[in-house]
């Protein structure tokens, strides 16, 4: 009964190793694939960005012993809803008072998008399961819309009206790795943790300061900028696989 257990274990041992084997000879060579993905960050952040990502990629890869290589070109998108700016946040000009609530608004939306390349290597892990880890370039324009009409009350002192649509791009630098599982030769599964990293810029109204030209584009007054700053989040992905 021993031997024979023995003998059993070494059979399905050898036959999974087989077909393993069949699989990684068929991954060989040249292939391509498209992928469309969804994604939702873990954790909570400042920019009025929406947790949820969306993407699309068509990915070639070239199957060697060790793996499969592979470079993708794809897009992807961050949308943001629109929210209103508190008029504490404001600041105001030497002189000038603080503006009113009651007679002033800053409407704002921030999204983040960008085309997006992404470089990796798979490799099977056994039956039809596998791994892949890689780095995504791109995807990282962040792009911030507003507009204000702000004043003090009454608008006695002042009135000062702006808008913008500032964008900053950034390279992007953002590892991911994940686990795929493939139902037949044409479709998979994957899922990957992807840290996405990009600039933030927002944009700086000084209330009550002198009409001009500052370096913050479409602003009103010479006092306004744009603040930057590098922000990071993690987010799981999940991607639909078509192969061809």
């Amino acid at each position: 009964m021993t031997k024979l257990s023995t003998l059993s274990r070494i059979a399905v041992l050898a036959l999974a190793a087989g077909t393993l084997a069949q699989a990684q000879d068929a991954d060989k060579g040249l292939s391509a694939e498209f992928k469309l993905r969804t994604g939702y960050a873990l954790g909570s952040n400042d920019d009025h960005l929406a947790n949820r990502t969306v993407g699309f990629g068509l990915n070639f890869g070239y199957g060697l012993s060790f793996g499969r290589l592979s470079a993708e070109v794809g897009f992807q998108y961050k949308p943001g809803d629109q929210y209103l700016l508190a008029m504490s946040s404001i600041p105001s000009a030497t002189g000038a008072p603080r503006p009113d609530p009651a007679y002033s608004v800053d409407s704002r939306k921030n999204t983040l998008s960008g085309v997006t390349l992404r470089l990796g290597i798979e490799r099977g892990i056994a039956d039809s399961w596998g791994w892949k880890a890689g780095l995504q370039l791109g995807g990282a324009r962040f792009r911030q819309e507003y507009l204000g009409d702000v004043g003090d009350t009454g608008w006695s002192k002042y009135e000062d009206t702006y808008n913008g649509t500032p964008t900053k791009s950034d390279l992007g630098l953002a590892p991911f790795a994940g686990i795929s599982y493939r139902f037949n030769q044409a479709s998979s599964l994957e899922v990957n943790l992807i840290n996405i990293t990009y600039k933030r810029i927002n944009y700086v109204h000084v209330a009550g300061a002198v009409l001009g030209t500052s370096s913050a584009p479409g602003n009103s007054t010479l006092l306004d900028y744009l603040e930057t700053r590098t922000k990071n989040g993690l987010h799981v992905e999940v991607g639909y696989v078509f192969r061809f």
